[in-house]
């Protein structure tokens, strides 16, 4: 394995041979990262993988085929813009925006930071209903397991910060998602 990696080091092109990086990788310096790298895009790339997730599951739910396009709208949290969410929906899950925005009769998912609204062929108001309120009880059972955990003195005196914020953290992260999911019903309605 080692001469596969020197020959792949030898090939690398725009690599400069100066000080900081020998000729040969084996006595070769570990690089250093470059200061100007953007370290917020892991996280925009998580949200970008949360809507492809999204559009997947539901081809995969509605047995919509590969090569069908997928029409969507989408809401974002600051920081992410919508020209490249789109860009990357497109590509990876097959979809493209809608071309009129609307969100009357869509499949809806919600997730964290997006709200994504779907136009799928045989799209039935009143199953959608019936699974989004399926899903808000859901969350709702959650939520009400995390408030009792939260409520609880001896938990949050005893708890590590770190899990007392992830808690807080995933509370407010479902309750936004019931609530997204409540003005969808509403929507619907």
């Amino acid at each position: 394995m080692p001469f596969i990696a020197e020959e792949i080091w030898q090939k690398i092109p725009g690599l400069e041979k100066d000080k900081k990086t020998s000729e040969h990788l084996m006595v070769a310096s570990f690089p250093e990262p470059a200061s100007d790298q953007n370290w917020g895009a892991s996280e925009s790339w998580e949200k970008i993988q949360g809507v492809v997730t999204a559009l997947r599951s539901v081809r995969a739910a509605r047995q919509i085929p590969r090569a069908e396009k997928i029409p969507f709208t989408m809401e974002l949290d600051s920081g992410l813009d919508q020209g490249i969410v789109s860009a990357w929906a497109a590509e990876l899950a097959g979809a493209e925006p809608a071309a009129d925005g609307s969100k009357q009769n869509t499949v809806a998912r919600v997730g964290t930071g997006y709200k994504l609204y779907c136009k799928v062929p045989g799209f039935d108001a009143g199953t959608e209903k019936g699974k989004i309120e399926k899903e808000v009880k859901r969350l709702d059972k959650i939520l009400k397991g995390l408030d009792a955990r939260l409520g609880n003195e001896k938990f949050v005196s005893n708890a590590d910060p770190q899990v007392l914020a992830d808690t807080r953290g995933q509370q407010q992260n479902l309750s936004s998602q019931r609530t997204s999911l409540q003005e969808t019903l509403q929507n619907l309605s």
